[in-house]
């Protein structure tokens, strides 16, 4: 959540079936598709939205991975509660 550069969601890519990287910005979401072919990553997909407002199903994911993007949530507490929506129970 808050993906940018694609890093974490790179990383993430070896240990997990396939992970969605999600960020408000067309422009990033642009660099994590150009960095996944680049690597050959095919277990990645990009999705543009805000924090606040997850467009997923309740308890659709197993993780959920942020880093250094809270400070760009215009409601944190909103956006975490949309977290713990989406995560299924016993997920992280």
């Amino acid at each position: 959540m808050g993906c940018g550069g694609g890093h974490a969601s790179f990383t993430a890519t070896c240990h997990v079936a396939s992970v969605v990287a999600y960020d408000l910005s067309q422009d990033m979401l642009a660099v994590v598709g150009k960095g996944s072919v680049e690597r050959g990553i095919s277990n990645i997909t990009t999705c543009q939205g805000y924090a606040e407002s997850l467009p997923f199903a309740d308890a659709k994911f197993d993780r959920v991975i942020s880093r250094y993007s809270a400070h760009h949530w215009q409601d944190p507490g909103r956006a975490l509660r949309e977290v713990r929506r989406i995560v299924r129970p016993g997920g992280k």
